[in-house]
């Protein structure tokens, strides 16, 4: 029998679980699975585990954030400031954020922020998740190309947005920018394909006269403002996508014009 026939073998070799797979273990095993709730609870109270939030579990030392994220719910992509830190393109700072299907609640463990993002069935599988594994467990996380656009989407869960153009000038030779217009246009949102268009003019993307022109065309037609719930007067106008930019993107466009 190995270390992981056994309900301590397996939290033993899993930092982060949920309840369901210990209980499927324990079907595997041959043992009742009502048993699961038991055992957990007497590891919980002795410190050997975290009930991080209802159904969740994690061991009292350090978890990888990834990997946890990914418990959260049963159908889970790890997204926007999370995917970002996982792919190496941001430190991992304070929060992982994740889409899932599921009427679902954060948790903060160990000064770490896990945000839900509740979308539908089709956002979730047209979200282009990549197979990775943390500690020899499957997780799912978005593309860089994609996670690029979906921190564009929604600004609340992307770095400051002078720090997301760098990171998008960072991956200008590797992103692959055919992907990042397609999802963008999934959206079917103006002013995300304007502000996508922006970006990769400012990161000095190598895109066909044609795409450029699509992008143009299915992007705002009236001059708008980047982020309209934080406008102020020392906002700079860009003709060329009908745009009203924060000073400090303003000398990112000027710096390659």
């Amino acid at each position: 029998m190995t270390e992981n026939a056994s309900p301590l073998g397996f939290i033993f070799q899993h930092s982060a679980f949920r309840l369901d797979e210990l209980e499927a273990a324990y079907r595997s095993m041959r043992r009742p699975p009502s048993n699961a709730r038991k055992v957990l609870q007497y590891h919980v109270a002795r410190g050997r585990l975290v009930n991080v939030r209802r159904g969740v579990y994690a061991t009292a030392e350090s978890v990888d954030p990834w990997l946890l994220a990914s418990k959260m719910a049963k159908e889970v992509v790890i997204s926007h400031d999370g995917a970002l830190s996982f792919h190496g393109l941001t430190g991992i700072e304070h929060q992982v954020s994740f889409m899932t299907t599921e009427r679902t609640t954060g948790a903060v463990y160990q000064e770490m922020i896990y945000a839900p993002l509740r979308v539908t069935e089709s956002r979730l599988q047209g979200a282009g998740a990549q197979h990775h594994e943390r500690e020899g467990q499957p997780i799912l996380v978005t593309s860089v190309a994609r996670t690029l656009v979906d921190c564009l989407s929604l600004l609340e869960r992307a770095p400051p947005p002078v720090e997301l153009l760098g990171i998008f000038t960072e991956c200008a030779k590797s992103a692959d920018a055919n992907e990042m217009i397609r999802h963008a246009y999934s959206f079917e949102s103006p002013l995300l394909v304007t502000r996508l268009a922006f970006f990769l003019t400012c990161a000095r993307f190598d895109l066909r006269k044609a795409q450029w022109e699509e992008l143009a065309r299915r992007g705002v037609q009236d001059t708008t403002y980047f982020r309209r719930s934080a406008r102020t007067d020392e906002d700079c106008s860009v003709p060329r996508w009908r745009l009203i930019v924060p000073p400090d993107l303003h000398q990112c466009w000027l710096s390659v014009h």
